[in-house]
């Protein structure tokens, strides 16, 4: 059944005036992940993100990810043209969906995203409804994120949303990542193009001229890096959907930093009574050479009178 109330995608203007406030910041840290690819026909749904993620927004507070998308083309146009390819992050929390939406175009060059995308493209099914794993290295979201400006989109949500609470951020085209055109041209082989209809950006969306221009783990604004932290995430029961490791790790990362202190203050204890003991033994020892050396030269001087 589709939504009757999608406002997405839309065609981007190269530039916004309305400037957005503090609430409208993002912050991210995707932590090292697992990697598994399955073939949506139109898209490839890549669920990489079963690591420690710290993710939030002035707008909605503390995210996970739900879902990552990949489409060729774009789902979004930009001044009228299309993409040669998007990667969609959605977030949820709160009652709400983010959704991060990155255009991406071909290059011949290599590194940063165009190696996170060399890992996955390649070993990716290549018929509908297929799914495989993937053996990946140091793989993290963190490695495709513009650091850049974007614009803010209240109220934007595709269909897998559906939600007037909705917000999407937007990196224009002149912050696209990368991908080389080997592997565009393998996902437009085993995925065909979406079907969408391009809606007009309305005029009140705004612009966060900080961005993510600090990179991940810090402050719009600071170059300064910043503790997030991991609280836990409820759905709409009230219920954690993370695992209590996930939400409790700055108190077990305390205690632990509590028990090493103790120890070091233990063996400090235990090398200052060595010292104390063997400076001690010296001293008897001393003192006894010295009473020996006495007690000898007294004998062999009576010796002597005799």
């Amino acid at each position: 059944m589709s939504c009757k109330i999608t406002t997405a995608p839309i065609n981007i203007p190269p530039s916004v005036n309305e400037v957005g406030g503090d609430n409208t910041d993002f912050y991210y840290d995707y932590g090292i992940s697992a990697c598994s690819i399955t073939n949506k026909n139109t898209y490839l749904e890549i669920d990489c993100f079963d690591g420690i993620n710290k993710v939030g927004s002035g707008l909605t507070g503390d995210l996970y990810v739900s879902s990552v998308r990949l489409y060729k083309p774009s789902l979004n146009s930009y001044d009228g043209s299309k993409a040669d390819a998007e990667l969609i992050i959605t977030h949820s929390g709160g009652g709400k969906n983010l959704y991060v939406c990155i255009p991406i175009t071909s290059t011949v060059s290599s590194g940063g995203s165009t190696d996170w995308f060399n890992q996955i493209i390649p070993f990716s099914p290549p018929k509908p409804n297929g799914s495989k794993s993937i053996n990946v290295s140091n793989f993290t979201l963190n490695d495709v994120i513009p650091k850049a400006p974007f614009i803010i989109y209240e109220g934007g949500t595709f269909e897998w949303g559906c939600s007037k609470s909705d917000i999407m951020l937007l990196f224009n085209l002149d912050n696209a990542i990368n991908i080389n055109y080997k592997n565009l041209n393998t996902l437009g082989n085993i995925t065909e193009k979406a079907s969408h209809n391009i809606l007009s950006a309305p005029d009140y969306l705004k612009s966060n001229k900080k961005g993510t221009l600090a990179g991940p783990g810090k402050i719009s604004g600071s170059q300064k890096s910043s503790t997030l932290t991991c609280t836990p995430i409820t759905d709409q029961d009230g219920k954690n959907i993370e695992s209590p490791n996930s939400s409790t790790w700055v108190k077990k990362s305390q205690d632990a930093g509590q028990m090493i202190g103790n120890k070091i203050e233990q063996y400090w204890i235990i090398i200052i009574g060595i010292i104390v003991g063997i400076i001690a033994l010296i001293f008897i020892i001393m003192v006894i050479r010295a009473v020996r050396k006495s007690s000898g030269g007294g004998s062999s001087s009576d010796g002597g009178s005799t």
